[in-house]
């Protein structure tokens, strides 16, 4: 049976062990205990620090709670600065003289009144 008292100093160190159900668990990382006993985390998101976020795309828990990405990074699939426009390849603009010259009508074409 847990206890409140006992709950508190058991778990890993940062932890805020609650007693929820004669459980005891850790309230800012369970999503189903995310924060307050029973406050579930929606699918694809983590208990992060008590709150529940989306680790694909939060740039402070990028990945994983507490990967936080470069200042101006993106946070994409859970990776920092994934397909960032400066690792784009630049898209070249054709100048207009350099176009495809168009082919010579075919002799087959020009003879067609015969």
């Amino acid at each position: 049976m847990c206890k409140p008292r006992t709950c508190k100093r058991s778990g890993p160190q940062g932890a805020r062990m609650r007693c929820c159900r004669n459980q005891c668990v850790d309230v800012l990382s369970d999503p189903n205990h995310c924060r307050f006993c029973f406050k579930r985390c929606r699918f694809a998101k983590s208990c992060c620090d008590g709150d529940c976020v989306d680790t694909n795309n939060d740039p402070s828990n990028c990945g994983q709670c507490g990967n936080e990405c470069e200042a101006g990074a993106p946070c994409e699939f859970g990776m920092c600065g994934y397909a960032a426009p400066s690792s784009q390849p630049k898209k070249r603009k054709r100048h207009p003289k350099h176009r495809r010259p168009r082919p010579p009508p075919s002799p087959d074409t020009a003879h067609d009144d015969e």
